[in-house]
């Protein structure tokens, strides 16, 4: 396979090439970036075409240029049948994995990326251009189906003016909307959007880090206590996602409330908030564009499921 090359310190530097090589989706770049904890793989350490990020839970993310005859003898190189970081973790590498991996005490769910045989993968927030090709091809060789869901675009908030946008987004949230803690992820997972492990790991890291948010009521109707009604996340890689609303509480605006606490938080980390809507949502799209959000691009997800008998 074509070599790739695993970052460790040198990120910061790789950053400033893909900004001068025609690189798509820099903001979610700098954020994972400015976050640091994704793991990284390009292939090229003089001129990069590639940029294969792997997020906490497992999931892939990958920033590409426009090179597309390179980035298709990178994608069709990789074996994703067997384990990705099994194939591109040199033995000197192996201690650095293991303390990236080391805090993650329940599933470890990047760690399935070191399996010898590999039955699903999950790519998110790749641009809709000719890369969904390339990378639907390269998995359809290994033997995988895969769907490329519903076209999303991605609208971000660029960081400018952040006071003023803080001081705005501040005028709309009340004293209910604090941060989540560890004891509300057994009641999270039992909604859908929160059953994975995979999810599971990533929630966890999100709440240890400050960068999840609820509105919750301490006393409901004389006879509920402590109720969290709506609530969300920023992601290892800097993004906000599962938002969760009971549905007694729908059409309420506390999920607005937490939408933009989090957005605050994001500002105040210096860390471009991202968000990522179905075209078909106009609902979400609305409340997106009242928040600030402006869209950019547009981009799918890949599910791909190993469908061959080996």
């Amino acid at each position: 396979m074509s070599q790739l090359y695993f970052l460790k310190n040198e990120k910061r530097e790789f950053f400033e090439k893909m900004k001068s090589n025609g690189f798509y989706q820099l903001e979610n770049v700098e954020n994972e970036l400015q976050i640091g904890k994704t793991l990284w793989f390009i292939d090229d350490l003089i001129k990069p075409n590639i940029l294969i990020s792997i997020k906490i839970n497992g999931m892939f993310k990958i920033y590409a240029n426009e090179e597309f005859d390179k980035i298709k003898v990178v994608l069709d190189s990789i074996n994703w049948r067997r384990g990705f970081l099994l194939q591109n973790f040199k033995n000197e590498n192996f201690d650095d994995l293991k303390s990236i991996l080391k805090f993650r005490k329940k599933y470890n769910a990047i760690q399935n990326n070191l399996n010898e045989k590999i039955e699903n993968i999950y790519f998110c927030d790749i641009k809709d251009n000719k890369l969904i090709e390339l990378l639907e091809n390269s998995l359809k060789i290994r033997g995988f189906k895969t769907n490329s869901g519903e076209k999303m675009s991605e609208y971000i908030i660029k960081l400018e003016n952040i006071e003023e946008k803080i001081s705005e987004l501040e005028k709309i949230i009340d004293k209910n909307v604090v941060l989540l803690t560890l004891n509300d992820i057994d009641f999270f997972s039992k909604f859908k959007n929160y059953k994975t492990e995979f999810t599971y790991d990533e929630l966890k890291w999100s709440i240890e880090s400050g960068f999840s948010y609820g509105y919750r009521i301490e006393k409901l109707d004389d006879c509920c206590e402590n109720v969290i009604t709506s609530w969300g996340v920023i992601w290892s890689d800097g993004q906000t996602g599962n938002f969760h609303t009971q549905d007694r509480f729908l059409g309420t605006g506390y999920s607005n409330q937490v939408k933009a606490k989090l957005i605050i938080c994001l500002l105040k980390n210096n860390i471009t908030p991202i968000s990522h809507v179905y075209d078909n949502n106009t609902s979400r799209i609305l409340k997106n564009l009242k928040l600030g959000y402006s869209k950019t691009i547009g981009v799918r997800f890949i599910d791909a499921i190993y469908n061959q008998t080996d």
